[in-house]
């Protein structure tokens, strides 16, 4: 399916800025349905371990906070085509940095019925060499 029909599907909902540094902005059906099942699928070919919880630069393990599973995919060139399908509704310019790039370190969350991930901000991932850093999180839900 091509960037310029998927953009015309896609709908913003949601949108928020805080402080300048805190963007939020939900985007529907970035997916179709029968690609949403393929990513589930895709991802249930792995093992969902417990999803960590980061204070302060440790991570561990709260199900007081967080209690859900997660897998994680590094995948350059579908992350590469997220970023085609919705460049065009993220900020060029955040916190004085230049929109580059979905990173290619995706994370499949799953929540069953009872399980919860409790209110957070997430944070900011800087690539080792210091040359890229992130400031907008893309959830994508079916």
């Amino acid at each position: 399916m091509s960037t310029v029909h998927l953009q015309k599907r896609i709908t913003p909902f949601t949108p928020y800025l805080k402080d300048n540094n805190k963007f939020i902005l939900g985007l529907k059906n970035v997916f179709s349905e029968q690609e949403c099942q393929d990513l589930i699928k895709r991802s249930e070919q792995h093992i969902y371990e417990a999803a960590l919880v980061n204070f302060g630069g440790g991570y561990v393990i709260d199900k007081t906070v967080r209690d859900s599973g997660r897998v994680m995919l590094d995948d350059h060139s579908f992350a590469a085509e997220i970023y085609g399908r919705v460049r065009c509704w993220l900020p060029q310019k955040i916190v004085g940095h230049t929109l580059s790039g979905v990173n290619e370190r995706l994370r499949f969350l799953r929540y069953d019925v009872s399980q919860q991930f409790a209110p957070h901000y997430d944070g900011n991932f800087e690539r080792p060499d210091g040359s890229e850093i992130s400031f907008v999180t893309i959830q994508v839900q079916r």
